[in-house]
């Protein structure tokens, strides 16, 4: 059993797991790639690295009551929510589906359902197990 100490405390670790990048070495693979952003791309690398702590802990009552929970991407278009997205998803290997909300109605209107969102979700990540598992095979 590890701990790692955070602002709550001792939060205590049942599993051993994958290491998560530091948020220092998420940003200098987002500074390859990005030119500018440099607050989005810390405070996204921390969000990141504070949800694999999250995912770590044992206890599903304390993992709830570690907020926030989400990421909130916002500002023009064109200025690289996306793509620190993308290749921040690339470097943690987690599935990654962009959604246009202005397609998603209530139901009964004319437009994609909130559902679809769930299904591109499960879809993107069905497809990013199966190559691996394909690359491990081969």
């Amino acid at each position: 059993v590890t701990s790692i100490s955070t602002n709550a405390g001792n939060m205590w670790i049942a599993r051993d797991s994958y290491a998560c990048p530091s948020p220092k070495d998420l940003v200098k693979h987002l500074d390859e790639f990005i030119i500018g952003q440099t607050d989005a791309k810390r405070v996204v690398a921390i969000a990141v690295r504070d949800r694999w702590r999250r995912q770590q802990i044992a206890d599903p009552g304390l993992r709830k009551e570690l907020l926030p929970t989400n990421i909130l991407l916002e500002g023009p278009s064109g200025c690289g929510k996306t793509e620190i997205a993308r290749r921040l998803a690339d470097v943690i290997g987690a599935p990654l589906v962009k959604v246009v909300a202005t397609k998603y109605t209530e139901v009964g209107f004319i437009g994609e359902d909130t559902q679809t969102m769930i299904h591109e979700l499960a879809d993107s990540s069905y497809d990013m197990e199966r190559k691996r598992v394909m690359s491990e095979v081969q």
